[in-house]
């Protein structure tokens, strides 16, 4: 068993990197540190201070470090007999727009690939039971009448938007828009229609040829002047209708709603009385590996020597 004695705890976050960590590997080493302490080193929310947000397991904190510069300063930290100790949290993930599994569920529902990695109520995306998005500072009925609820474009599809919160809309939704508006499209975007997205999605489709069809629109949205135009002006007109608004917001797997909400009722688990951190079901054999697999690869490089959970 690997016992490095002495620890030396270290945040990480964008005000100290691993770079700002290589300035220190001969301060430790004749500190006499067995091992560095390191806080989680991972995908986090932007501009986090801790880390411990997480939005993807499999990838580093380009804030903090990416995987040449860690492999470098961990050669460094081997040649003064100096350990690493990563500290992980596979129990949550941020509930944030950057964490692509999260917003697949917001996107898909149960067809999503992600939809059994979060600890939800049963039927959590259903029309009955919407999965709740605790994240308004204001009732949705206030924030429509504000205008704080505005319809955009990301990636290929519609988004539905709270200031700089971004969450994506499903393919009914899509379909519905696209279907009511296409006579007056540039004639890519109804080639695109007829197809690839005139019929309703079933089955696998969500997975390939769903996510083909948003690549494509995205595509032509970033060449075609006409296309980005088009696209511009249908969003802005649907943002200035409140009732557009609502009957897109109706149409989702989830529901916008005021944060405190969560006080009276919650239909997933979450980390404590934070709604910004939801649960993850690391008891399922998939959710684990599929977790995981990013920080067995460190070890097995021999970059991360133990783990602290």
């Amino acid at each position: 068993m690997y016992n490095p004695i002495t620890t030396y705890r270290i945040q990480f976050n964008k005000d100290f990197t691993l770079k700002d960590l290589e300035k220190q590997i001969e301060y430790l080493s004749l500190l006499g540190a067995g091992a560095v302490y390191a806080s989680p080193i991972f995908a986090a929310t932007p501009g986090s201070g801790h880390g411990y947000d997480v939005i993807d397991p499999l990838r580093f904190n380009p804030e903090v470090t990416d995987e040449a510069i860690f492999s470098k300063v961990r050669k460094k930290m081997a040649e003064k007999n100096i350990g690493w100790i990563q500290d992980i949290v596979p129990n949550h993930m941020a509930y944030h727009p950057d964490n692509a599994w999260m917003m697949d569920v917001l996107e898909k529902g149960n067809n999503s690939a992600y939809f059994r990695f979060f600890d939800l109520e049963p039927g959590a995306t259903v029309k009955e039971n919407k999965l709740m998005v605790p994240f308004l500072g204001a009732t949705p009925n206030e924030a429509i009448q504000n205008g704080d609820i505005t319809i955009g474009w990301k990636n290929g599809s519609f988004t539905v938007a709270y200031f700089d919160n971004i969450y994506p809309v499903n393919h009914e939704t899509f379909r519905k828009i696209a279907q009511e508006n296409i006579s007056a499209a540039p004639a890519s975007i109804i080639e695109l229609w007829n197809k690839h997205l005139k019929s309703p999605v079933s089955g696998t489709y969500f997975q390939h040829e769903w996510e083909e069809a948003k690549k494509k629109a995205q595509q032509l949205y970033e060449t075609q002047p006409e296309v980005k135009a088009f696209i511009d002006k249908l969003t802005q007109k649907l943002s200035l209708s409140e009732a557009s608004v609502r009957q897109i917001l109706q149409m989702q797997f989830y529901e916008l709603c005021h944060w405190q909400e969560t006080e009276k009722r919650i239909n997933f688990r979450r980390f404590f009385t934070v709604n910004r951190l939801i649960c993850l079901r690391m008891e399922d054999p998939e959710v684990f590996e599929t977790f995981h697999r990013f920080t067995r690869k460190q070890i097995e490089q021999g970059n991360i020597n133990g783990l602290r959970i």
